[in-house]
C-alpha cells in the first residue's frame, strides 16, 4: 500500500506570487496530493541568475506559505548550491520517501520545454508529472515529448497513487496571468505590484527595497 502521494513545484520563486501559489493549490486539491514542496532553486541551468538573493527568497516562500498548511518549503537545492537540476533532486527526494509517489508539477509553457531538461526521461523513473494546462495554450511540438505523452499519459488523479512514477497527468485550471518578470518591471518603473501578491511578501519587498 503506498502512501499519499505528495507534489513537487519547483522554480526560481524571484518573486514567489499568487499565481505560484494558485498552480501549487490547485494541484494539489486535484491531484489529492498529501502536501506540495515548494522547492526553491539555487540556479536554473536554463534562466538567467536570480535577481534576489537566496536568503530573501526562501524568506518571501517563507511568508507566503504561513496561511496555507499544505505547502511546505523545500531548500534542499539551495543548501546544495549551483546549478539545480530536477533529477538530482528528485533521486534525493526519493531516497526519503520510499514509497510515496512523488508528482512534479508544472505548467504547460514549462512542459513543452521539458525535453531539454537534464535527463528529462529518467525523471519518470523517479516521478509522477502533473502539468497545469490552460484554454488555448501552445501544446508540446518536440516529438520526443509527444511520444512520453502517448506512452504515459493517464487522464485521473487516481491512476497517480497506485504507481510510485512515470505517468502525465494534465489538469485543467484557470491560472492567474501573472509572471515574476512582470512584477519585477512594475517595481523597478516605481509602480506597484500589491495586487500580485500575497500581501507580507509585498511588504518584504518593500522593506527591503528590493527590485528597484
Amino acid at each position: 500500500m503506498l502512501e499519499q502521494a505528495i507534489g513537487i513545484f519547483g522554480g526560481t520563486f524571484d518573486p514567489v506570487h499568487l499565481g505560484h501559489l494558485h498552480l501549487a493549490a490547485s494541484a494539489w486539491q486535484m491531484a489529492n496530493l498529501k502536501e506540495v514542496r515548494m522547492l526553491a532553486c539555487a540556479q536554473s541551468p536554463l534562466r538567467t541568475e536570480p535577481i534576489a538573493s537566496t536568503k530573501h527568497r526562501l524568506q518571501m516562500l517563507k511568508l507566503a506559505v504561513t496561511e496555507h498548511a499544505y505547502l511546505i518549503i523545500d531548500d534542499s537545492e539551495i543548501i546544495r548550491g549551483d546549478k539545480s537540476y530536477t533529477f538530482d533532486t528528485l533521486q534525493n527526494l526519493r531516497a526519503t520517501f520510499k514509497n510515496t509517489p512523488l508528482c512534479l508539477i508544472m505548467g504547460i509553457d514549462a512542459f513543452c520545454n521539458f525535453y531539454k531538461w537534464y535527463k528529462w526521461q529518467n525523471i519518470f523513473d523517479l516521478a509522477h508529472v502533473i502539468v497545469a494546462n490552460r484554454p488555448a495554450a501552445n501544446k508540446p511540438q518536440a516529438t520526443e515529448l509527444i511520444l512520453e505523452i502517448k506512452k504515459r499519459q493517464v487522464f485521473t488523479a487516481k491512476n497517480l497513487e497506485h504507481e510510485l512514477a512515470g505517468r502525465i497527468l494534465f489538469i485543467e485550471i484557470n491560472p492567474l496571468p501573472i509572471s515574476a518578470t512582470q512584477i519585477r518591471w512594475l517595481i523597478k518603473n516605481g509602480q506597484s505590484a500589491s495586487n500580485l501578491l500575497p500581501d507580507k511578501v509585498w511588504q518584504y519587498i518593500q522593506n527591503n527595497n528590493l527590485y528597484k
